[in-house]
């Protein structure tokens, strides 16, 4: 029989990953009005859509399922529907930053 793994190790490096994840997650929160700004100023539909993804992988990445969704449907949007996803988004993205999930 195998012996147990020691997780101790493992375990003292826990709140170091999680003190530099929440400082990451900090930095992306205050860019994202940078963001919007390349979404808001894309030359093209390709510029836009291609802001539009960055932002959605990432938001997921840092914990913020609900912008990541609302990127990936403007993302994905065209038209009158386009019109609506951005403005959902530019909504969640004025919102404070401790209520954007």
């Amino acid at each position: 029989m195998a012996p147990a793994p020691d997780d101790a190790p493992m375990a003292s490096l826990l709140p170091a990953a999680a003190a530099a994840f929440a400082a990451l997650r900090a930095q992306f929160l205050a860019g994202l009005p940078r963001r919007w700004a390349e979404i808001a100023d894309a030359a093209d539909d390709t510029e836009r859509r291609g802001a539009l993804h960055q932002l959605a992988g990432a938001a997921g990445g840092y914990g913020c399922a609900q912008l990541g969704e609302a990127a990936r449907r403007a993302e994905q949007a065209a038209g009158e529907e386009l019109v609506t996803a951005l403005a959902r988004l530019q909504r969640l993205l004025a919102a404070p930053t401790a209520t954007v999930r």
